[in-house]
């Protein structure tokens, strides 16, 4: 509740100034995304457009994930992926009421994506990609071919730290992994396949990114500048203050 409270507060009373990205945290808000994503990600579509209106989701959870805000809230048509069966079928039935949305069930790999992707007609120009599969993530971006997404979500390891370059190996078995095995450092995912690194938001959990030539005159942030430890939901309200967060 204090999040939301504190983003209407945001929303009367601070005037967004400056420039993206300087000025996203000011917009951020948590209506359906795991931390304040939803903010952030309409503060950057509204600078670059809505474009197609089109988005892919992989690793979507029974929420929707990091596209939920545009599907439920929006309209718009999309691409729901996630391996868990019983996930995708709530899912599916909450967004019943939008027939632009596919909801499959697939374990997506590095081998994969790209047949997925062009089964279910999401090749070329889509307007957001969100990879959030806890694994494998830097890997099945790297190996996307058919896809050329406008906006870019990928969720980043920040126990690897903002200085190194690393991920876990493509073949990595993730059965009882211990925690925090996951997934890719920041300083990994930020030079790949012609995208530039926009913001992290406020929690450490996700990046965004712009293709290189979407929207020119937002500039690249380095790694160091972007980067955000992760934090858990009560070390954030401890963080700003929520008057009810005790540690």
């Amino acid at each position: 509740l204090s999040w939301k409270v504190n983003a209407l507060i945001r929303r009367l009373f601070l005037p967004v100034e400056g420039s993206v990205p300087l000025n996203l945290a000011a917009q951020r808000f948590k209506l359906r995304s795991q931390h304040e994503e939803d903010g952030y990600l309409l503060a950057l579509l509204a600078e670059v457009g809505s474009g197609s209106r089109r988005f892919v989701e992989i690793g979507c959870g029974r929420s929707g994930g990091n596209a939920a805000v545009l599907a439920f809230e929006l309209g718009w048509g999309g691409l729901m992926v996630d391996a868990n069966q019983p996930s995708l079928e709530h899912l599916s039935m909450r967004l019943a009421h939008n027939g632009a949305i596919q909801c499959v069930v697939a374990e997506v790999q590095p081998e994969t994506i790209n047949a997925l992707l062009t089964e279910h007609g999401y090749v070329g120009e889509v307007d957001l990609l969100s990879i959030d599969i806890d694994s494998y993530d830097y890997w099945v971006f790297k190996a996307l071919e058919v896809c050329r997404p406008r906006v870019l979500m990928l969720e980043y390891n920040a126990g690897f730290g903002p200085t190194r370059s690393v991920t876990i190996p493509r073949d990595a078995v993730m059965v009882d992994a211990p925690k925090g095995y996951s997934g890719a450092s920041l300083t990994a995912l930020a030079a790949e396949k012609g995208y530039r690194l926009i913001a992290c938001e406020d929690s450490g959990v996700n990046a965004f990114y712009l293709r290189n030539d979407v929207a020119p005159t937002i500039p690249a942030q380095p790694v160091e500048r972007a980067f955000r430890p992760q934090m858990s939901r009560l070390e954030v309200d401890v963080e700003r203050g929520a008057p009810d967060a005790v540690l």
